[in-house]
């Protein structure tokens, strides 16, 4: 087994018997590896590599109890990290990067976003709300993995690929978001990616609209504007 793979079960093991697993959802580029194991044989994508898990966190306010995180991974030797003025804190081992990330609200905030008595300040991260209405809750090897709706995932890659300045992110974010777009196709719920698109702003919509028509999608496009 692959030593990301194993040390990402040992911390999905560990949030779960802390009673936390159930309040997060895994977001980013790790959804893909989720939904290959549970839609097996539907979804064909090229091997990929990613350091980074990064954890929605909007749940943790309905946790029964409080736990210290920075307590949880530094048993498995992950180092905080501070970033920035905003303040927000990363988890980093030589394997895997822990991220905690938080929908933005309002431009130019700089005081940091803080998750009282779990000792994390979380990333606030734009467009995040979109992958928080509506996700499966996937049995992982036994355990309970919240990922978002693959509609969901799928349009929120192509529209933060949008605003993105790395060359090689934006091809790998609209990569992604066709695989899933296709497997949604396979499963016969291609239809979904409609009304999830119909729900959206309509600045995300033309967002959307613009990423696949610079991907020649056209097609796609007019699908989703039906």
């Amino acid at each position: 087994m692959d030593e990301k793979i194993r040390l990402m079960d040992r911390v999905l093991e560990a949030l779960h018997r802390e009673g936390l697993l159930e309040h997060f959802i895994v977001v980013g580029s790790w959804c893909v590896y989720f939904y290959k194991h549970h839609f097996q044989n539907v979804l064909h994508f090229p091997p990929w590599r990613t350091t980074d898990i990064e954890f929605d966190t909007s749940l943790l306010r309905k946790a029964s109890k409080k736990v210290d995180i920075t307590r949880v991974l530094k048993e498995f030797d992950f180092v905080m990290r501070f970033h920035g003025d905003e303040g927000y804190t990363s988890y980093v081992h030589p394997e895997i990067i822990i991220e905690f990330l938080v929908p933005q609200k309002g431009e130019g905030r700089t005081n940091p976003y803080k998750v009282p008595g779990f000792g994390i300040n979380p990333q606030p991260i734009r467009f995040l709300s979109v992958l928080e209405e509506d996700f499966l809750v996937i049995d992982y090897r036994g355990l309970p993995v919240k990922v978002p709706h693959p509609a969901h995932f799928s349009l929120h890659k192509l529209l933060v690929s949008v605003e993105r300045k790395n060359r090689d992110k934006v091809k790998k974010d609209r990569e992604q978001a066709m695989a899933v777009w296709e497997m949604l196709k396979n499963l016969g719920e291609e239809d979904r990616l409609q009304k999830v698109f119909s729900a959206l702003s309509r600045k995300q919509r033309n967002l959307i609209v613009q990423a696949l028509k610079e991907m020649n999608e056209s097609g796609k496009a007019e699908m989703l504007a039906i």
